[in-house]
């Protein structure tokens, strides 16, 4: 039997890759990578704006129950911008929720790329970027139910608050153009 070392170099069997399967390899891993990428984006994107409405439907709920448990009426004070300049706080007092709101408060600037675009009902006609709201605090209930409006490049949610107190994340109906739902409409 003759050993594979005396075998002639052509007829020796040679392991690894060529450069051309490495390159062709990694073309396709490239072409693969191009195609995730952008899904990626998005489920980021939809996650973050999910995150935010989630934190501030959340907030909003403590602030009643701040309300009720304090037994005193809590300020909710509202400031609307683009790409995260915007801010809801609530204290006993009117506040302004960029520094002052002591019982809680969500900074935009922790979210990026998502606007909180609209605000109803408004305090002022003049100011359309600002609203003040009031929770009552023998049954927990607003002055006037409110709702507002989340936005990024792809996708929308609202928050409404009844007068009762209640809190729901939902869906403008019908979508703003050029956004995708991510959650059911609102009732």
């Amino acid at each position: 039997m003759s050993d594979h070392n005396e075998l002639p170099p052509s007829a020796r069997k040679k392991s690894g890759f060529t450069a051309i399967e490495l390159l062709v390899t990694i073309a396709i891993v490239a072409i693969l990578a191009s195609i995730a990428v952008p899904s990626y984006q998005r489920l980021i994107e939809r996650n973050r704006l999910k995150e935010a409405v989630q934190i501030v439907k959340s907030e909003l709920q403590l602030a009643k129950s701040e309300s009720l448990k304090r037994n005193s009426d809590v300020f909710i004070r509202v400031n609307t911008g683009l790409n995260g300049l915007w801010c809801i706080g609530y204290d006993l007092v009117d506040c302004d929720c960029f520094s002052t709101c002591s019982l809680g408060q969500v900074d935009g600037d922790q979210f990026n790329n998502i606007s909180l675009i609209t605000v109803s009902p408004l305090e002022d006609p003049a100011d359309p970027t600002t609203l003040l709201e009031l929770i009552d605090s023998r049954r927990g209930t607003l002055t006037n139910a409110l709702y507002a409006d989340f936005r990024t490049a792809n996708y929308s949610a609202r928050i409404n608050v009844n007068q009762v107190g209640r809190v729901e994340a939902c869906n403008p109906s019908p979508s703003p153009a050029g956004t995708e739902a991510i959650y059911d409409d609102c009732n």
